[in-house]
């Protein structure tokens, strides 16, 4: 995982605005992690009812911040202004005029730039990397943009223009991308705030005097970041760009022939290869992923080298080649998200503790954020490279043994969504059941009648979890079958919303899930 991230947002898109920018704020993941308690503490007064501080909202008093006056406004901006200060490294954000970049675009037409809102996009990816690399730490950085906003979808197409995933994240020090919501990841209500301030400074010639100030505070920052206004300097760099397109497509001709051989090599052994865009080298996933476990060693069985006993392997042992280098990396945030449950855990049972020493009281409520989409994808991308080569077909259609189901791959990726009232992850446990901790993942895939894999349950550090696909029938109580015959009759929920914990019965933290599907159901007491 990168130890540097990026947060960012973009502000005048709307159409009738002169200047596009987008901007936001680098930092350690420890600094992040530091402004978004404080943050937390800070608004958590101001009972905001979206659970999350919007800056255009804020200025223009619309919604929760109808009534604030001048004076609260003042310094409630000042508060948090202070502590973007005192935890972001470095303030990056570009910006160009609609106006020149039209007329650019008729100078140089591009198909890799096609707006003025992909340019300030790729824009920042040079200007991230002059700066880490500055850096005494020079790692990569993670970008982080807000979940269903088009800026992520932006650096998704400039990334099809310009080729190579692998090669563009290494030239421009980019560790992974991902996305988020405002209230899963805080940061990025910081970028809010910075897209926002860099545009108005443009945007207006006067700003009010208690805006102008905290703005001034903010700019104190270092930063990165340029204004492009020149029509002819614009066509020259989407001239480059073009060019440095025209170039890797030329490499990549050059290079077809002795590649080609790779490539069927590797798209025989990755089961993603239905989606196309394999790397010519096969990596060595592994089976579950490493860091969920916190010793160096594993205990297994059931696999085909070990079907009835335990061994005890290294972690670097405990791999499979059934993905290329390129769809296993576009994996890893499916594997931080299940890293991150893995702490989750930990810090809920963790709470329960502590809270049991204390005398009964009303508890403050402790919420602890769960992105359901990608553990449910997790889990999907472990049954399937833990079956693919169990010589049992998976899913429905015509996939045989040894295959992976296009519309499974899809899934796994985040492509589409599961089908079906029944499909997906489940909760497997029981209304005031305790959840204890237990280091170790244990996975059990089972067959439908028709003798295909069509899901698996899975005890996930003391965690009961379900993952049915498509293909499992269903109707009334959920009964199937593991491989050994065992009849399984669990209490599930499907895609819980929350999940909460009474400590001396009263209620007092819960597990948040987010699903991106909006299909969150009402929340039980574990």
């Amino acid at each position: 995982m990168a130890e540097l991230a990026g947060f960012f947002d973009d502000s005048g898109t709307h159409g009738d605005s002169r200047f596009v920018v987008v901007a936001g704020g680098v930092a350690s993941l420890r600094q992040w992690d530091r402004l978004s308690k404080e943050w937390e503490r800070t608004i958590e007064p101001w009972k905001l009812s979206q659970g999350y501080f919007h800056m255009a909202d804020f200025v223009s008093g619309y919604n929760d911040y109808q009534g604030w006056t001048p004076l609260e406004k003042c310094y409630r901006l000042r508060a948090l202004v202070r502590i973007i200060c005192e935890h972001v490294r470095v303030l990056v954000g570009n910006a160009v005029v609609q106006g020149d970049f039209n007329a650019a675009l008729e100078i140089c037409p591009s198909s890799v730039i096609g707006t003025a809102y992909r340019f300030c996009a790729f824009l920042a990816l040079p200007a991230v990397d002059h700066w880490r690399r500055r850096s005494p730490r020079r790692n990569p950085v993670a970008l982080i943009f807000e979940r269903g906003n088009k800026l992520k979808n932006e650096y998704g197409q400039l990334l099809t223009q310009l080729g190579d995933f692998d090669r563009t994240r290494e030239k421009y020090g980019i560790s992974h991308f991902d996305d988020a919501t405002k209230q899963e990841w805080i940061p990025l209500q910081a970028a809010d705030l910075i897209a926002y301030a860099t545009y108005k400074c443009l945007a207006q010639s006067q700003i009010d005097d208690w805006l102008a100030h905290e703005f001034e505070t903010l700019f104190t920052i270092p930063h990165q970041g340029i204004l492009y206004s020149d029509a002819l300097k614009i066509s020259n760099c989407l001239r480059s760009l073009e060019e440095a397109k025209a170039q890797a497509e030329l490499n990549g001709t050059m290079t077809a022939r002795t590649k080609k051989v790779a490539n069927r090599r590797t798209q025989a052994r990755c089961w993603a290869a239905s989606l196309g865009g394999c790397s010519d080298k096969i990596s060595g996933e592994h089976i579950v992923t490493r860091g969920t476990f916190t010793e160096d060693s594993v205990r297994v069985k059931g696999l085909s080298w070990c079907a009835d006993e335990f061994r005890t392997i290294g972690l670097s042992s405990f791999v499979k080649k059934v993905l290329c280098r390129q769809h296993n990396s576009l994996l890893s945030q499916v594997d931080d998200a299940a890293i991150e449950f893995r702490k989750t855990l930990c810090s809920f049972v963790d709470i329960s503790t502590e809270r049991d020493r204390l005398p009964a009281q009303p508890w403050p409520l402790k919420s602890l954020p769960v992105d359901g989409s990608k553990l449910e994808r997790w889990c999907l991308k472990t049954l399937i490279t833990i079956a693919i080569d169990g010589g049992i077909p998976i899913g429905d259609g015509d996939a045989v043994a040894g295959t992976a189901p296009e519309n499974l791959v899809e899934i796994a990726f985040g492509l589409r969504q599961f089908e079906g009232p029944h499909a997906g992850w489940y909760w497997m446990g029981s209304v005031g059941e305790d959840i204890r901790v237990a280091e170790g993942v244990e996975i059990v895939t089972f067959t439908n009648p028709a003798g295909r894999i069509s899901g698996a349950r899975f005890r996930y550090w003391g965690f009961g979890m379900l993952l049915l696909l498509p293909n499992h029938s269903q109707s009334g109580a959920l009964v199937f079958n593991s491989k050994d015959g065992e009849s399984i009759r669990p209490s599930v929920q499907h895609r819980p919303g929350t999940l909460g914990a009474r400590v001396h019965g009263l209620p007092s933290h819960e597990l948040k899930f987010y699903w991106s599907l909006g299909l969150n159901a009402e929340g039980d007491t574990a």
